[in-house]
């Protein structure tokens, strides 16, 4: 293949990269153009933060009277506020020009517009480097324009940053199973897990399987001698990356919160003291609380104002449940995504021994001197780790430890059955999902157009979806509400 047909090829490629980033990112855009303030779960207390440090120039207390909220008596600055922190950034930068509060609210959600497409950058180089043409093309826009995961990078709040931070470490596996550890990928993997740890605890799932894949593949995926020095020096590396770039903020909280590095003790403390009776943890009681019940029994109730059970709540919001989780998208929007996201992963199970089996055996030549001191080729067995076994591994434990996260929050805490709790899976479940039909399509569809035809028809129906959401829902309830504020 000539040096000139593979940068044709280069360029065609980061054309049709920058096209597809552009349309998702003006989608997303458009999405957190067409939504009043508060249109989405807790906008107006998270977007008290940004506006505390919009004001001031500095990070609140998490129990400040200020962005306090009045009902349950604290306030999201004791979780982790990087994303609220660039948001007054923007918001600084856009009051140079005008101070008008709807062009503020914007620039404030346009930070998690553009997690939205970097996440979208990583989602589209996973795909190029694990999938061919039309697989790659139909995996870009299931895990960008799923609409539960689409509507969380149009407002103000912490799991579009997640959402990226998950990506971006999917990637960055991606890269090091293909060059190996090298200083660039370390340097990448401590920026993403750094990311990561100031997000949202639904993502923190991500740094186990990190810690995972970076201590088996480090070492070599089974090879004679364990390369123990790699790991020790790549992961000093690692670690010392997340310690400047993530450290600060739980140094911060065991400064102010007196020794509380989560601070999830002193949220608890002010939850107490100031919520309102109906919401003060000692008057609310969990499934934890009552010796007869379990979570078994926790999935069977049904709960007042809830439309479904526990599973079908998540199940839903997982494909998209709009609003304070009241606003359903329909039947044509549901049914279609159900039935291939279910398909896609029945046809895995099919294959899993493939997929995931963990054991290699290779065959190789390698030189020897024998007795005679002279030079013979030996055949040599070596056992090992499978680079894909182990990777896709971690991704199916990316795709169980959300979910565990938010079946755990439920029983213990507070019973919020929401998908966006669950959404940290989406790129592992779709990639679940796109190799399930790979595989499929791949015994029973010999002719290559035909294939090719399935992959782009469902692309283009992820695209029509996204923009009816917006046509026939997002922007006629904007019109209701015009300015935006009200």
């Amino acid at each position: 293949m000539s040096r000139k047909f593979k940068n044709k090829q280069k360029l065609g490629r980061t054309v049709c990269m920058i096209f597809a980033l552009l349309l998702v990112f003006g989608i997303y855009l458009a999405w957190a153009c067409s939504q009043r303030h508060n249109f989405s779960p807790d906008e107006g207390m998270r977007s008290r933060i940004v506006q505390y440090i919009y004001e001031h120039g500095k990070l609140p207390h998490g129990g400040d009277p200020e962005i306090r909220d009045e009902d349950w008596g604290i306030s999201y600055a004791f979780n982790p506020i990087l994303s609220y922190m660039i948001s007054a950034l923007f918001m600084k930068i856009t009051s140079f020009f005008t101070t008008d509060e709807w062009a503020l609210l914007i620039s404030a959600r346009m930070v998690n517009v553009l997690f939205g497409t970097a996440s979208a950058y990583c989602i589209f180089k996973i795909g190029e480097a694990l999938f061919k043409k039309g697989e790659r093309v139909m995996f870009f826009f299931l895990c960008t324009l799923l609409p539960g995961a689409a509507i969380l990078y149009t407002y103000i709040n912490c799991d579009g940053l997640a959402l990226f931070s998950s990506s971006f470490i999917i990637y960055v596996w991606v890269r090091a199973m293909n060059e190996g550890w090298t200083k660039k990928n370390s340097i990448l993997l401590g920026v993403a897990l750094s990311l990561c740890a100031l997000s949202y605890y639904d993502a923190y799932g991500y740094a186990l399987c990190s810690i995972l894949f970076f201590v088996v593949s480090s070492l070599g995926y089974g090879k004679k001698k364990p390369d123990f020095k790699l790991m020790f020096k790549r992961g000093l590396l690692i670690t010392a990356v997340v310690a400047v770039l993530a450290g600060w903020w739980f140094v911060r909280n065991y400064i102010i919160y007196d020794g509380d590095f989560l601070a999830r003790k002193t949220m608890h403390e002010y939850a107490i003291k100031y919520a309102k009776p109906q919401f003060n943890p000692k008057n609310v009681t969990t499934f934890k609380d009552y010796p007869e019940a379990n979570i078994l029994s926790m999935l069977k109730y049904h709960a007042p104002g809830f439309k479904y059970r526990w599973v079908g709540m998540v199940v839903y919001g997982v494909v998209g449940i709009f609003g304070y989780n009241q606003i359903f998208l329909g039947k044509k929007v549901y049914y279609p995504y159900f039935a291939l996201i279910l398909v896609g992963l029945v046809f895995v199970i099919w294959k899993a021994r493939d997929i995931f089996y963990l054991k290699r055996e290779q065959v190789m030549l390698e030189k020897k001197i024998n007795e005679e001191e002279t030079v013979e080729q030996v055949l040599i067995r070596q056992k090992g780790i499978r680079p894909q076994g182990l990777f896709h591994l971690c991704l199916l434990l990316g795709m169980i430890i959300p979910n565990v996260l938010n079946l755990y929050y439920s029983y213990t805490s507070d019973y919020q059955p929401q998908g966006r709790y669950s959404m940290p899976m989406l790129v592992p479940m779709m990639y679940f999902v796109t190799m399930g039909y790979s595989r499929v399509a791949d015994h029973f569809i010999k002719n290559q157009k035909l294939k090719q035809l399935c992959y782009y028809l469902v692309s283009a129906g992820t695209i029509v979806v996204a923009l009816f959401l917006w046509a026939r829902l997002l922007y006629p309830l904007y019109l209701q509400n015009y300015n935006g504020l009200h």
